[in-house]
């Protein structure tokens, strides 16, 4: 809609007529800034509560950056503290001409087994509403003691702009969705475990910030079984 505006302007004439603010992206986003961000995770219930304690503790740095699958990238590392034991992970960042896209996402099976999914998973798409990522697909693929067979489907969504508080101030953001939908049979010797059920991904990238919220929701059917929610208390330069 911003592009269809912006070429009925164009093709006028320009005599008192204001210019369109072109949207950019990159101002909810900016990674190349060398910024920290910190945040806290909170847990979510069967029943949609949040637990107002904290369980755990997250820290995104920048890296650098480089070429990942065919796109420039911004390589993070992620570091998790959950009661006390500390892990990271490395993931990438893609800000391109209308989408913000994230890879070397890991995304759990079974509370003991997980994949990293490689390819690139829009998160926030400026001109699509809606759309469908590459599913990833399992045939006899074998993770710890189990094999596995079958496939999880990637899609996504928007919401249009709002607004949020921020250390006392009103902060511009946008908001993406990703869903997956798992479809996997897990075989452990002569017994198959049928692996049904979606997962929802919330993010909310605040303008000249970054990452300022994000939610996670398990569901199987129409039933949720909890998840987490990721809120920023402070970053730096």
């Amino acid at each position: 809609m911003l592009f269809t505006i912006s070429v009925l302007l164009n093709s006028c004439s320009s005599d008192g007529v204001a210019p369109v603010e072109e949207f950019n992206y990159r101002k909810f986003l900016p990674l190349d800034s060398g910024r920290t961000w910190e945040y806290s995770l909170y847990g979510i219930d069967s029943n949609n509560n949040e637990n107002l304690s904290e369980f755990a503790y997250n820290t995104i740095y920048f890296i650098d950056t480089l070429m990942h699958r065919g796109r420039k990238a911004y390589r993070m590392d992620s570091e998790d503290i959950v009661q006390g034991n500390k892990s990271n992970n490395e993931f990438y960042y893609s800000l391109d001409s209308n989408r913000i896209a994230i890879s070397n996402m890991y995304f759990s099976l079974t509370d003991s087994s997980r994949f990293r999914y490689k390819g690139w998973l829009d998160l926030y798409n400026l001109y699509v509403g809606d759309w469908e990522l590459e599913p990833f697909e399992f045939k006899d693929t074998v993770i710890g003691n189990s094999v596995y067979n079958g496939y999880v489907a990637f899609s996504g969504s928007k919401r249009n702009e709002s607004e949020a508080e921020f250390e006392g101030k009103k902060v511009k953001f946008i908001t993406g969705f990703l869903y997956a939908l798992y479809n996997v049979d897990r075989y452990v010797g002569q017994d198959t475990i049928r692996i049904r059920h979606n997962e929802i991904y919330e993010y909310r990238f605040g303008k000249g910030i970054g990452l300022i919220y994000a939610r996670y929701i398990d569901r199987i059917d129409s039933t949720t079984q909890g998840g987490y929610e990721k809120v920023l208390k402070e970053y730096k330069e």
